[in-house]
This record gives C-alpha cells, sequence and structure tokens, in this order.
C-alpha cells in the first residue's frame, strides 16, 4: 500500500514537470508553424509559379527560414507572455497561486546587487570555459544563428527578448515550478540536480545543454539559499545581458587582449559573491 502511494507521488511528480515543460513548448511552436505556414502562403501569393518551380520552391523556403531565425526572438517573447498566465492558470486549478509556489518575494537592494555581479562573473567564466575546451565545436549551427539572430535584430530588441523576457520565462518554469515541484517530493539536492539537467536539456544543444547545467545548479541553490525566484532571475538576466550588450557595443579584441585579467576578476567576483550569498544571515521575507 504504501509503496503504491509513493508510485502515484512520483508519476504525479513527473506528470506536472512534463505539464510545465510542454505548455511553453507546444506555445513555441505553434507559433513558429503559424509564422511559417502564413510566410508560405504569403509568398506563394505573390509568386504562384513557385507552386510548379522547384528551384523558385527552394528559394522561397530560404528566405523564409532566413527570415524565421531572425525573428525567433519574438516568437520567444509571444510564448513567454501566452504561457504565464497558462501555468498561472494551472496553479488556479491546483487552488495554489503562482506568486506564492514559485516564490516571487521581494528582496533587498544589497541581493540585488549580489545576483547582478554574480549574474556578470559567470557570464565571462562560462565564455572562457567555452572558448578554452572548443566546446561550441559540438554544436556549430548554435553559433551561426545566435549570429543570424544579432545580426538581423537591434540592440534594444534583443536585450528585451535574450536579456529579459528569456531569462524571466525560464525562470519561472525551472526554479519556479519544477523546483519547487520537486522540493516538495524530495530532499534539496536531488531536486537542485535534476532541474539542473532538465534546464540543459531544454536548451537542445551540447555546447549550451553542458554549461546551462552547471548555470541551473547555481541558479537553483542561490533561489533556495534566498527564499525568492527573483535572485535566480537576476542572476539570468545578468548573464544573458552581459553577452548583449558586450556583443553588440564592445570589440571583441579588448576580451582576447585581456581575456586573463578578465577571467581572474570574474573568478574572485564570484567568489566573493557566493561567500556573501551564503554567509548572509538575513531571510529575505518579502511580500508575493
Amino acid at each position: 500500500m504504501l509503496k503504491g502511494i509513493r508510485t502515484m507521488k512520483y508519476v504525479r511528480l513527473i506528470a506536472f514537470i512534463l505539464l510545465y515543460l510542454a505548455v511553453y513548448f507546444i506555445v513555441s511552436n505553434y507559433i513558429s508553424v503559424l509564422f511559417i505556414v502564413l510566410s508560405l502562403i504569403k509568398e506563394l501569393v505573390k509568386n504562384p509559379a513557385a507552386l510548379f518551380d522547384e528551384a523558385l520552391h527552394d528559394k522561397i523556403n530560404l528566405e523564409i527560414m532566413y527570415d524565421y531565425i531572425g525573428s525567433s526572438i519574438w516568437f520567444m517573447v509571444a510564448a513567454a507572455v501566452i504561457s504565464f498566465p497558462i501555468y498561472a492558470l494551472i496553479l488556479r486549478l491546483r487552488k495554489k497561486r503562482i506568486t506564492k509556489f514559485c516564490e516571487f518575494h521581494r528582496i533587498s537592494f544589497r541581493h540585488v546587487a549580489i545576483t547582478a555581479l554574480m549574474g556578470i562573473s559567470l557570464n565571462f567564466i562560462v565564455e572562457y570555459f567555452v572558448s578554452v575546451t572548443s566546446l561550441d565545436d559540438l554544436s556549430p549551427y548554435v553559433e551561426q544563428i545566435l549570429n543570424q539572430i544579432f545580426d538581423n535584430n537591434d540592440f534594444l530588441a534583443i536585450l528585451i527578448s535574450i536579456g529579459i523576457v528569456g531569462p524571466f520565462i525560464e525562470e519561472v518554469i525551472f526554479r519556479g515550478l519544477i523546483l519547487n515541484e520537486l522540493r516538495q517530493n524530495m530532499p534539496v539536492v536531488p531536486a537542485v540536480i535534476i532541474q539542473a539537467i532538465l534546464f540543459g536539456v531544454y536548451h537542445g544543444n551540447l555546447t549550451q545543454g553542458i554549461y546551462a547545467t552547471f548555470l541551473g545548479i547555481v541558479l537553483g541553490l542561490v533561489c533556495i539559499k534566498m527564499n525568492s525566484i527573483w535572485a535566480p532571475v537576476i542572476i539570468h538576466m545578468f548573464f544573458n545581458s552581459t553577452s548583449t550588450v558586450l556583443g553588440k557595443l564592445v570589440d571583441p579584441q579588448i576580451f582576447v587582449r585581456y581575456q586573463y585579467l578578465m577571467l581572474f576578476g570574474s573568478v574572485v567576483l564570484f567568489i566573493a559573491t557566493s561567500v556573501m550569498t551564503w554567509r548572509d544571515n538575513e531571510r529575505v521575507m518579502g511580500t508575493e
């Protein structure tokens, strides 16, 4: 009897985790498919001959895919806007509030500063690790796609989508919904590790998957320590935004010239912010 109850508990846990992952995945893909279909219809109306001309049809497909990659950051924004109220509704049907379940507790300005600096330092450390290990060679197409996105969008659009909206919805899914679902059913350590692995797999490629798993562990631990999802949200936003700002505004040769100095400073900064986080006895209890 006890074994059956335990089995049902984990079946229910897995079902909810899959549901949380499926919502954003389905919404994102629905928006993508809708864009491709509408773009194809538009092009065929302009060039009906493409129905019978294979070369023209292939050319139109390439143009659509190029436009699709360039516009994909807005699909992320749209998917986030649509998915968040769906998650709120799912929790409401379970008689829970998303602000409480995901721990949208207010944090102090001190912790905002600590987490922001931690996000910046993590960015430099990860970038250096990827560079020296040639980790990006495992998924060469990822860099090509990112370059195309950066080339086809202005700075503000990239900052809003990749630097702010993307990190927010990902933290809601992984450190809000999934991590708290896991914590209700198992000890903290396996809960943090499982959500981090899922976060890595979610990225869909080896390069980002490897460092995203490490990042997921850090984000999970900070979220638990600070008792607020805003802590990993800020880390994640500054992690992504640092790449966005530097990629658009700073000459890449500067990083090559001062890479060791920047790495040393980033490691020191990460250690310092980690120590401050773990030694801080203040318990962050805010309003929902």
